[in-house]
């Protein structure tokens, strides 16, 4: 449980989301989201599911250490480095163009 309401303090103000903005989106009071954030209301899947969506997080990420390397998905990982392995190569093409129209010239 603590690290659950930790991990929404944590994510709502990296979010820069206010407990006003989470309570009003959650259909809660500013009350209820302090006392979630202090451990003195349990949270339930269906709560952790709506924190989730509205601050733009996998479940996960409320439930897990913020620093655990399971947050780290894999696949995700492999197609940013996919993805910017071709923009450096696109960036040297495209260098390579310009360096021969200014050598042309």
């Amino acid at each position: 449980m603590n690290k659950i309401k930790d991990n929404i303090r944590h994510y709502r103000i990296i979010k820069r989301v206010s407990q006003e903005f989470l309570a009003k989106k959650l259909g809660k009071s500013q009350n209820w989201i302090s006392k979630l954030e202090k451990g003195k209301i349990r949270v339930n899947d269906e709560i952790i599911n709506s924190i989730a969506w509205v601050l733009y997080l996998e479940k996960e990420m409320l439930l897990l250490n913020p620093h655990s390397p399971k947050l780290i998905n894999n696949t995700d990982f492999k197609k940013l480095l996919t993805q910017f392995n071709q923009m450096q190569n696109d960036i040297s093409e495209i260098k390579n163009i310009l360096f021969n129209i200014t050598k042309d010239q």
